[in-house]
């Protein structure tokens, strides 16, 4: 593995422990931190969902690497929307998660607002007629969908079946258009 891409596994290792394992005497982890949970998982994801694969092909994707950051950080933010309204009654309110913060509809408003950017970078960018513009598409709408029909009612089960299995969605759909 290319010396960048064992960095970046190195680094995402450390968020994750530092995530999950308490690093004070409190029992505090980055988790339970005010304010930090999303962005800490945001950029652990995409760290190794992109930059891991692109720093192991070592090609200079230039605007590219750009683009796929923002996609992929952009959606899994939104996911964890999802995910942040479904526990609103069971988080800590000191959390100060998105729906915390915005409250349920304007956190489902910013989720929608973000994916039909989405939408449009997609197209701008990789046009309507590629295996990953089309199957990214097609995830973006279900998640636009899945969010705003999620609530603090929902079962954990409708959140984290449909909401988690998107991107497996996404793989198999780009495999499918890309060889069939």
């Amino acid at each position: 593995m290319v010396i960048i891409a064992k960095i970046f596994v190195f680094i995402g290792a450390i968020l994750v422990l530092v995530y999950t394992i308490p690093i004070n005497y409190r029992k505090d982890n980055l988790r339970n931190t005010n304010g930090w949970k999303i962005y800490v998982v945001v950029f652990t994801w995409v760290l190794l969902t992109v930059g891991v694969p692109l720093s192991i092909n070592l090609m200079n994707y230039g605007t590219l690497l750009f683009y796929l950051l923002f996609i992929q950080g952009t959606y899994i933010f939104v996911s964890i929307i999802a995910f942040d309204i479904r526990d609103l009654k069971i988080d800590n309110p000191k959390l100060k998660t998105i729906p915390q913060q915005l409250g349920v509809i304007r956190s489902k408003l910013l989720g929608s607002n973000l994916l039909i950017l989405l939408i449009l970078i997609t197209l701008y960018k990789f046009g309507f007629n590629t295996p990953f513009s089309v199957s990214a598409l097609l995830c973006f709408v279900t998640l636009l969908i899945l969010l705003n029909l999620v609530n603090s009612k929902s079962s954990k089960y409708f959140t984290n079946f449909w909401i988690e299995s998107l991107p497996i969605f996404w793989a198999i759909n780009f495999y499918l258009f890309s060889y069939f």
